[in-house]
């Protein structure tokens, strides 16, 4: 019980004082029109947010003198008088979480987490036969859920907000937040021999220590040099313990992936957690011709490995003869992009090479700091000074909240919340429903035969817009964001520890 109250006033020492307002906050809040009302709106939505969701502590692994997470019992606190009455509703409507539940990401960001293995995809593009490529492109799928077992929750991104991400010789990402009510993301990625298209639009359901997270995605992955198209939807997934006990995450259901070019197909098994954990993690799936001729078996965990086999030697011998003609390898030229992977192209004989043709493996601590991120998400978010002038205005990268997150400065942290929540709100009222059109992305129409009515996808013009810019030493900010919650630099916020050395390290 004494735990229980030291975790209730741990929280109630936490909330923003009620001091005069830093100049920036001044500052943002007389550009938004609101003047000092804004700002001690802000504030107030700050302290108000305080009974909302708790995510479980994330870090074992933390700074000197960095703020630790909040105990599990406060989150218990919290938790019990938030969500109850909420049972069956969509959390992710309604509920302000206070900033010392967030990690520095949005779910933009989270977006692009799923290309850390993208060499995996810049491989399965160069494999001999479309089989083998479709195994691999499974395999990619498994690796892409090795980052979700992070419980701190990412800001949930504003109207028109971007994110831009560039891995120099694997890809290059942008991602856009097309709709707030209902939330709905869109990505296009590009990579050696390959695109990848996402459209999100994501909800929950709250289940009383648990809650379900549908993505409703639908991911189109394309290689250009051979013609293949392949297409799934992401599994739902379930957050255990969001009040009571330690949290964990578990992936289930089946994922059908699709070759639309030559009707390839198969399904992606993810295992429901049994009892004393039975089957938690673990993936297992069969592949089959358009004859439905079983060939292919993936087998792995989702958060440590996958490989990808010929299920038989005499199996794969009866599809090579089943081959019109003999498969090859693509050269580099045939790529989308110039490459600058050492991966290996498949063995010139397949009949000699082995059955498995392409594994995943996650690194031995790979996770590490207060988040417990990977290397690669690092790195995606550290904001130096190059990548700030040459980012667009909306880029969440210069998102004023997540940059405070991100330098431990959370009264700072949010103040901003609470003002581009105002903010948003604002341009909400103002542009009304329906009348928001997408800088970069557009929607499907119902007759396009290429895509499901509805979706939204990429239309071309960002890279060249931003490179045009930074040319003329121009701030890349579209006309059309002007004066919008989303536009990050008119916040001109500049944390001391934004990049490398902040508490994400």
């Amino acid at each position: 019980m004494n735990g229980f109250l030291q975790g209730v006033l741990r929280l109630a020492a936490w909330t923003p004082s009620k001091k005069e307002a830093p100049a920036w906050a001044t500052a943002t809040a007389t550009a938004s029109g609101d003047g000092a009302s804004a700002t001690s709106s802000s504030v107030s939505a700050s302290e108000s947010s305080a009974e909302s969701l708790r995510i479980d502590e994330v870090a074992d692994e933390m700074e000197e003198g960095a703020r630790p997470p909040i105990d599990d019992a406060s989150r218990k606190a919290i938790g019990l008088k938030m969500l109850s009455g909420k049972i069956g509703m969509d959390l992710s409507v309604g509920i302000s979480v206070p900033v010392q539940y967030c990690e520095p990401t949005t779910n933009l960001t989270r977006m692009a987490e799923y290309f850390e293995y993208a060499d995996i995809l810049a491989d399965a593009a160069t494999k001999e036969t479309s089989m083998e490529r479709l195994g691999a492109l499974a395999v990619f799928v498994v690796s892409g859920f090795s980052n979700t077992e992070r419980y701190a929750k990412p800001l949930n991104p504003l109207l028109g907000e971007t994110f831009e991400y560039v891995d120099p010789g694997r890809f290059r990402f942008i991602a856009e937040q097309t709709s707030h009510h209902p939330p709905m993301s869109a990505s296009y990625t590009e990579g050696p021999g390959f695109t990848v298209a996402q459209h999100v639009a994501p909800t929950t359901k709250f289940l009383g220590n648990a809650v379900d997270i549908y993505t409703h995605a639908k991911i189109t992955i394309n290689f250009p040099a051979t013609g293949d198209r392949f297409v799934y939807c992401p599994p739902p997934a379930r957050l255990h313990n969001l009040i009571l006990g330690r949290m964990w995450i578990e992936h289930f259901g089946d994922v059908e992936i699709r070759n639309t070019h030559t009707g390839e197909h198969g399904v992606l098994k993810f295992s429901k957690c049994g009892w004393m954990g039975k089957n938690q993690y673990e993936v297992h799936g069969l592949f089959y011709t358009a004859k439905n001729l079983c060939c292919v078996r993936v087998t792995g965990r989702w958060n440590e490995r996958a490989t990808a086999q010929w299920v038989s030697e005499s199996v794969r011998q009866q599809y090579y003869d089943a081959l019109d003609e003999p498969p090859r390898s693509l050269s580099s030229a045939e790529s989308l992009l110039p490459t600058v992977s050492d991966a290996p192209l498949c063995c010139a004989d397949p009949i000699a090479a082995p059955l498995t043709f392409c594994t995943w493996a996650l690194e031995k601590r790979h996770f590490s700091g207060k988040y417990k991120m990977p290397e690669f998400v690092k790195t995606m978010l550290q904001c130096t000074s190059e990548r700030e002038e040459a980012v667009c205005s909306t880029d969440a990268i210069l998102r004023p909240d997540r940059r405070a997150i991100n330098a431990d400065d959370m009264e700072a942290g949010a103040i901003f919340k609470g003002q581009l929540e105002v903010n948003q709100r604002a341009d909400h009222t103002r542009l009304g429903t329906g009348k928001w059109l997408p800088a970069w992305f557009r929607r499907v129409p119902a007759e396009d035969p290429a895509a499901e009515a509805g979706d939204f996808v990429y239309a071309g013009g960002y890279w060249s817009a931003r490179d045009a810019c930074l040319k003329e030493h121009n701030a890349f900010c579209p006309e059309a964001i002007e004066g919008m919650a989303c536009n990050f630099r008119q916040y001109n916020y500049h944390p001391a520890s934004d990049a490398p050395n902040s508490l994400l390290q």
